[in-house]
C-alpha cells in the first residue's frame, strides 16, 4: 500500500525522490530508482508538480481555484495508480507527493528543504502542458541541485554498481560522495572508482599533478574505501574528455561533484555538467561539492 505522507517511524529512512511526468523516460528512471532504493534499503517517494498553462498574453484572467483542485486530484490519482503498480517491487511502501508549481522550482525546493538521500530523474520525456517537460527540467535541476541527483538516460537498466568514473577537481567532500556510493553496491569490494582530473591548461600541469598526488594521499587515508585509481589527462574541453573516458571504459556510472558557480564564472567557463546531461549515455550522479576547493 502507498502512503501520501511519511510516517513518523519512517522519518530517518533514506528517501529516493523520483519526479515523474508519467512519460516513458520517467518510467525508465523509476525502474532504475526502485532497484537502487531496494539495494540501499531506501523508500521511494513519487513526486509530480502540476500547474495550469499560462493564458494568452492578451487575456488577463486568474485561474479559478476549482481548476487547480481538479488538477491536483488528477495528479494524485495518477501518482496513486503508479504507486500501486510498483508496490510489489519495493521493499518499503512507496509514498507520493503532488504539489502546485513549476517542475524544476518544486523539485529544487524539496531537495533543499528535505535533503533526500537521492533524487532520480530521466533526462528526456514530455507529456501534456500540465506535466513536466523533463529535458529542460532535468537540466535546470542539475544546474542548481543542492542534494545528490542521479540522471538516467533512456536505455539504462539498474544493476549493482561496479566500475565508476569520478570526475574530480580535488574537493574534500569527494569522500562523502564515495561513501554515498558504497550503499549502491551489493558488496563493497565490487565498487571500483577511477578518479579522473582534466587539466585544461589554465593551471600548469606540474601543479595539477601535485594536487592529484595530494588528493590521492588524502583519499587513501580514509577507511572502508573501495578500490581506487587516479588519472590526470590534458584536454582543453573537460566535458569532451570525460565523455571520451566514459565511452572508452566499461563504467556503470559517471560522477560529477560541481561547485556552484557565480554568474561571472558561468559566463566565462563552459558547464561540464550541462554538457554531460545532454550527451552522456550512462547514468550520471551530480553530487554537489560542500567545500570551497
Amino acid at each position: 500500500m502507498f502512503q501520501t505522507v511519511a510516517l513518523p517511524q519512517l522519518r530517518d529512512m533514506r528517501k529516493v525522490l523520483v519526479p515523474t511526468d508519467f512519460s516513458d523516460a520517467s518510467q525508465v528512471a523509476l525502474q532504475y530508482a526502485i532497484g537502487l532504493a531496494n539495494q540501499a534499503h531506501a523508500q521511494i517517494e513519487l513526486f509530480s508538480a502540476f500547474h495550469l498553462p499560462p493564458p494568452p498574453a492578451e487575456v488577463a484572467i486568474v485561474p479559478a481555484s476549482g481548476a487547480y483542485d481538479e488538477l491536483r486530484a488528477d495528479t494524485e490519482a495518477a501518482l496513486k495508480g503508479l504507486a500501486s503498480e510498483i508496490a510489489d517491487q519495493c521493499i518499503h511502501d512507496p509514498i507520493i507527493r503532488a504539489v502546485k508549481g513549476l517542475g524544476s522550482d518544486e523539485i529544487l525546493r524539496v531537495m533543499a528543504e528535505d535533503a533526500p538521500w537521492l533524487t532520480v530523474m530521466g533526462t528526456k520525456g514530455a507529456t501534456g502542458l500540465e506535466r513536466l517537460v523533463f529535458g529542460s527540467v532535468a537540466s535546470e535541476v542539475a544546474k542548481n541541485a543542492s542534494a545528490p541527483l542521479l540522471l538516467i538516460p533512456e536505455d539504462a537498466r539498474f544493476h549493482p554498481l561496479g566500475p565508476v568514473l569520478f570526475a574530480t577537481d580535488f574537493h574534500d567532500s569527494d569522500v562523502e560522495a564515495v561513501r554515498h556510493l558504497e550503499a549502491w553496491s551489493r558488496e563493497p569490494e565490487d565498487l571500483a572508482i577511477t578518479f579522473l582530473h582534466i587539466s585544461d591548461g589554465r593551471v600548469p600541469e606540474q601543479f595539477e599533478q601535485a594536487h592529484l598526488e595530494q588528493f590521492q594521499t588524502t583519499m587513501r587515508q580514509e577507511e572502508r574505501l573501495p578500490d581506487m585509481r587516479f588519472e590526470l589527462k590534458a584536454h582543453p574541453d573537460a566535458g569532451e574528455a570525460i565523455l571520451h573516458a566514459s565511452d572508452s571504459g566499461d563504467y556503470d556510472l559517471i560522477v560529477l561533484a560541481p561547485v556552484r558557480r557565480n554568474w561571472l564564472m558561468r559566463l566565462l567557463l563552459p558547464s561540464v555538467t550541462q554538457h554531460l546531461i545532454h550527451a552522456a549515455t550512462r547514468p550520471t550522479l551530480i553530487y554537489p561539492a560542500t567545500d570551497n576547493a
